[in-house]
């Protein structure tokens, strides 16, 4: 316990991120009996990443890598994000773009792997492929124009709040392998670059609890 407080102490926004993921979880099992297929697959995302953050803080408490864990974390989350958008489309065209950019980003992930360091490759598939079909969801709803209130809109908060994490740590990403080495960088300059991670990343968290929460009405939401 006084090796957690300690962590708790040195890196609180580690930990604010940590439990952040947890919003979405508890609304998710507020109003779980309205879940669609999509709405159940953003669930299922933050449940991942409260366990990868969980398994994280295991190994700092033991004072042992979690290199392999940043890098893994992308392959998984890619696959989630592939599965909600996929969902959300019904035509066969943006359903095969899909399923293609997903096995690129994939295949980029697993080419670049790396357990003892952040692969920036890594990093930078994921966020792509994140990016590319938050717009493209984005571009559905003004086509469409199916949708009677945007801000009650389930998959509006999530999109939003992912292109917001994936856009804002883009640039972080393309130099994660030089902040994390502590040869050339100090604990000051990496806690900078890492916290706007961990802000970005409870935004997210935020805007996708918000958004399960308008899943009570989403069908009586759509014309």
């Amino acid at each position: 316990m006084e090796r957690l407080l300690e962590l708790a102490e040195k890196y609180p926004l580690d930990f604010v991120s940590h439990l952040s993921s947890g919003l979405p979880i508890l609304v998710g099992i507020l109003t779980f009996r309205y879940h669609s297929v999509v709405r159940r697959y953003i669930w299922l995302l933050f449940i991942f990443f409260f366990c990868k953050d969980s398994l994280s803080l295991y190994h700092t408490y033991h004072v042992t890598s979690n290199l392999y864990i940043q890098n893994a974390e992308t392959f998984f989350a890619t696959l989630f994000i592939a599965l909600i958008y996929y969902n959300c489309f019904s035509n066969r065209l943006p359903r095969q773009l899909i399923v293609y950019s997903c096995a690129l980003a994939i295949g980029v992930i697993v080419l670049t792997f790396d357990s003892e360091r952040v692969s920036f490759m890594n990093l930078l598939a994921f966020r792509f492929f994140a990016i590319g079909l938050s717009l493209s969801y984005f571009n559905k709803i003004i086509q469409d124009l199916r949708i009677k209130h945007i801000l009650k809109h389930t998959m509006f908060w999530f999109s939003s709040g992912l292109l917001i994490y994936a856009t804002g740590t883009f640039f972080v990403s393309l130099f994660i392998e030089f902040l994390f080495d502590p040869s050339q960088v100090d604990d000051a300059t990496f806690d900078s670059y890492w916290n706007l991670n961990n802000s970005l990343f409870v935004i997210f968290s935020v805007l996708s609890a918000i958004g399960l929460w308008f899943s009570r009405g989403d069908r009586e939401n759509m014309v």
